[in-house]
């Protein structure tokens, strides 16, 4: 027995020293072997990767040259928004990925944009989290669930582009939506921005309905049917 224990003991001590060797060498060892497992498994996310690095991996070049445009999106319209970005997402032969965003911007209060992405702004800079919804009611016990803040990378058309959806906080509460588009050249983004505003449209909650528009002590409009 006290033979088996050394010899566990020596292999134990073995496998340590080698992972040792092997980290100091460069290479994976046991513990790097894991951590690629795991990576490779859920894809990065786990570890919370760089947004900026997801940028470049979809357009398969440093972001830093691409251009973004930008709309601001009334908060009446957020289902509205809603709806058009899951037509635009679910077009035939097209595929996307929903990120999540974090960052150690002030408070919260510093607004995440592509730019900001790009240049690396806040401690570490924005990295991949959950996704923020707003579930808003409609009318007949009807409810949309509405991306708060979200990064939408889309591959179709022989194209790719990045949808940034978000909605900062101020000092009064949350402030107006955000829509930012990033493509290969403005034009495409442009284009995007288009059919988004086109499928809203198309896809109107408030059309035929009796509607009411309510001020909360915040500022923040809501939308009561009736």
């Amino acid at each position: 027995e006290g033979e088996g224990a050394l010899a566990a003991g020596s292999e134990a001590a073995l496998t340590s020293s080698s992972m040792e060797t092997s980290m100091r060498q460069g290479e994976p060892g046991l513990l790097g072997t894991l951590l690629e497992s795991a990576y490779d498994r859920f894809g990065g996310w786990l570890f919370g990767r760089s947004v900026r690095d997801l940028l470049a991996d979809h357009f398969e070049q440093p972001p830093g040259g691409l251009p973004v445009v930008e709309e601001p999106i009334g908060v009446a319209e957020h289902p509205n928004l809603q709806l058009a970005i899951d037509d635009f997402t679910a077009r035939a032969g097209w595929s996307s990925r929903l990120i999540g965003l974090t960052s150690s911007g002030l408070f919260g209060f510093e607004p995440i944009t592509l730019t900001g992405i790009v240049n690396g702004s806040g401690l570490g800079g924005v990295r991949a989290g959950p996704v923020s919804y707003r579930r808003v009611a409609l009318d007949d016990d009807r409810a949309v669930s509405c991306i708060q803040q979200g990064l939408f990378l889309v591959s179709g058309g022989g194209g790719k582009v990045a949808l940034l959806v978000s909605r900062p906080l101020s000092i009064a509460g949350e402030g107006d939506l955000r829509i930012e588009v990033m493509a290969p050249d403005r034009g495409a983004a442009e284009q995007v921005l288009a059919d988004i505003r086109a499928a809203a449209a198309r896809r109107n909650v408030y059309r035929g309905k009796i509607i009411s528009l309510e001020m909360t002590r915040s500022r923040e409009v809501n939308v009561r049917f009736h």
